[in-house]
């Protein structure tokens, strides 16, 4: 993965209180989701799935696309009695 990045927003008003939370993550080669060459071949020799030489044992591993993930929340909190003590 050679790209990773998050980043965070909050507000509070009151006892409204607002969140986005966004992160990113690069493309990378998942090496624990792995095949076999005849099955890469079955599939058709699929781009998902990338090829690697790993000192002469030839490797067919999942390729994973970036992705970009969001996260709001939105809360409130009274400012009446807690029902505590």
């Amino acid at each position: 993965m050679k790209w990773r990045a998050s980043g965070s927003l909050s507000w509070r008003w009151g006892g409204l209180s607002a969140g986005w939370f966004s992160s990113y993550f690069g493309s990378f080669v998942d090496t624990s989701a792995a095949t076999t060459g005849p099955i890469y071949r079955a599939l058709g020799a699929p781009g998902y799935i990338r090829v690697f030489n790993d000192n002469g044992i030839v490797r067919y591993l999942l390729r994973v696309d970036p992705a970009i993930n969001h996260n709001a929340w939105v809360s409130y909190r009274s400012r009446g009695k807690t029902g505590r003590g």
